[in-house]
């Protein structure tokens, strides 16, 4: 019996891209599960009303590296599209960020944010944050 691995399962394994230093980059482009980037210098990644659980696994998997641990909770789904979600992210010393988005639309673009090194770097979480 031959079995295959699904397209999308042989596409998400590939995402991932390791350089010499062994830092790990997430593209939008090539990221089946989310959209957003992570990398050492930048992470910018998104949670809308198409996020599903398995993406949320995934994006709170690819943050650790980073040093930013995320949780999430009180997920709610309606016709197929995430309407409610209660998040919470940390990130070294500085105080954890915990948000509830309820009423989540299509147009809603939920972001989790952090750019730049050492102390100047900067955790944000929210449908405010820079844009990269």
């Amino acid at each position: 019996m031959i079995r295959t691995i699904p397209f999308a399962m042989a596409l998400a394994a590939c995402v991932w891209t390791t350089n010499a230093q062994a830092q790990t980059t997430v593209q939008a482009a090539g990221n089946p599960l989310y959209q957003g980037t992570i990398t050492p210098e930048l992470v910018d990644v998104r949670i809308d009303a198409h996020t599903t659980r398995e993406a949320l696994a995934m994006m709170q998997k690819d943050l650790m590296p980073m040093g930013i641990h995320m949780r999430y909770e009180g997920i709610q789904w309606e016709n197929g599209l995430l309407t409610s979600i209660h998040v919470g992210v940390k990130m070294g010393d500085q105080p954890g960020i915990v948000e509830h988005f309820t009423g989540i639309t299509e147009e809603t673009v939920i972001r989790i944010h952090a750019a730049g090194a050492g102390d100047a770097r900067k955790l944000c979480l929210g449908t405010d944050c820079p844009q990269p």
